[in-house]
């Protein structure tokens, strides 16, 4: 795809790095999204000689990446394990580490608060679509970034009755989940608030 802007994004997982693309590709579907399993992103509580190693391996990748064509930006996924408004410092540092190893190729930190899982409190209608047996999402209005531990609030909200036999949320439903949020176009449309979405979301659509 030639004529495309390509995008590589890096994560804490295969999920993750999976569910940031669909939203990337929601958000401004003219770029080219592809995903790349390593390096691993590591926590922000990592050493700095290994996260300075790790930039750096990205870094070979995306110059191996540029033989075969241009790289237009690369999107570093990495929960912030706090409430908002960390996401801000946990986003500068990326961009200031990162940085300095990728430049000139931009770099967009995807920094959920508290964790990816948050940001599924903003589309509802998505996760309805993608497993129908859980509970509807009620969080409507509010500031969601404010969830502590926002994977294990998810996982009770959307648990059905005790006699449904509908399984958990788990970690692999976010790609599944991400897609819908693409598939029904809902990225400007949240029905909560998440000023880390919204910072992603405003960096994403400048590329």
């Amino acid at each position: 795809m030639p004529d495309r802007k390509t995008v590589l994004v890096f994560g804490e997982s295969q999920n993750d790095t999976a569910a940031i693309a669909e939203l990337v590709k929601c958000l401004k579907s003219e770029l080219h999204v592809e995903t790349r399993r390593q390096p691993i992103i590591l926590d922000r509580g990592a050493a700095a000689v290994k996260r300075k190693k790790m930039f750096a391996d990205i870094a070979g990748v995306v110059r191996a990446e540029r033989v075969r064509r241009p790289v237009h930006a690369v999107i570093l996924h990495r929960d912030c394990d706090a409430i908002e408004p960390r996401h801000i410092e946990v986003s500068e540092g990326i961009e200031k580490e990162a940085g300095k190893a990728l430049a000139p190729t931009p770099v967009v930190p995807a920094t959920p608060a508290f964790e990816l899982e948050t940001w599924w409190f903003l589309f509802p209608d998505a996760v309805a679509a993608y497993r129908p047996g859980w509970r509807r999402l009620a969080r409507n209005g509010q500031d969601v970034g404010k969830l502590l531990n926002a994977k294990e609030i998810l996982r009770r909200d959307l648990r059905p009755h005790a006699t449904s036999k509908v399984r958990d949320y788990t970690e692999s439903d976010s790609p599944g989940i991400a897609r819908k949020v693409r598939e029904l176009a809902l990225c400007g449309r949240p029905r909560a608030r998440s000023d880390s979405f919204l910072l992603f979301a405003q960096k994403v659509c400048s590329l």
